[in-house]
C-alpha cells in the first residue's frame, strides 16, 4: 500500500457543494448543521476533497482512512455510505466501478487567519506533478457517465469502457 504523508492540518474551511469541512476542528457542516463523522470517514472525505473531481483509488482511500492497517474493502464502502448519509444532497460522491471514488462537486480550501490547535491527519499518498492516465478530471457536479478511453500505454484499464 502507498505510504501516507503525515502533516499538520492547516486551519481553514473546505467548501464543496452545500457543505463545509472545518479542517482545524475536523467537523462537517451541512446546511448550517454540524453532522457527526467517525475518524475514518473524515480522513476519506479529506482525501476526496484534496483531489476533488479526480478519481481516487480504493487503495489510496483505504490507506487514508485506516493507515497501516489491513482492512476489507467493505470498510471503505461503509465509510462512503456514512459520508453520503451525512452529506445528503449537499455534494455527490460517485463510484468509479472497480477502481475508486470521486467527489463530483468542485471544492476549494479557504485558510483561516485564526490560530487553531494543530492536529495530525493523513493527507494521502505523495503524488507526482504529472497526473497518471487513470486520473482524469471529471465534470463539475455531474455524474461521470463514461470516461475517455485510457491510452494504449496506460497500466490501468478502466472497467467501465467498452471495445477493449
Amino acid at each position: 500500500m502507498p505510504q501516507v504523508e503525515r502533516r499538520t492540518v492547516a486551519p481553514g474551511t473546505w467548501r464543496f457543494g452545500e457543505a463545509e469541512l472545518l479542517e482545524g476542528e475536523g467537523r462537517l457542516r451541512v446546511g448550517g448543521q454540524i453532522r457527526p463523522l467517525d475518524h475514518s470517514s473524515l480522513q476519506v472525505l479529506r482525501l476526496l476533497l484534496q483531489h476533488s473531481g479526480e478519481v481516487v483509488t480504493k487503495d489510496e482511500l483505504l490507506e487514508a482512512g485506516w493507515p497501516g492497517r489491513v482492512v476489507a474493502e467493505n470498510s471503505l464502502a461503509k465509510a462512503i455510505g456514512r459520508l453520503r448519509a451525512a452529506l445528503g444532497n449537499a455534494a455527490g460522491i460517485r463510484a468509479v466501478h472497480g477502481y475508486g471514488y470521486r467527489l463530483a462537486c468542485p471544492a476549494h480550501f479557504e485558510p483561516s487567519a485564526a490560530p487553531s490547535p494543530a492536529t495530525s491527519a493523513p493527507r494521502g499518498p505523495r503524488r507526482s506533478a504529472t497526473p497518471s492516465p487513470a486520473r482524469r478530471p471529471g465534470p463539475s457536479c455531474a455524474i461521470w457517465a463514461k470516461a475517455a478511453p485510457a491510452s494504449p500505454s496506460s497500466p490501468v484499464r478502466p472497467a467501465w469502457g467498452s471495445g477493449w
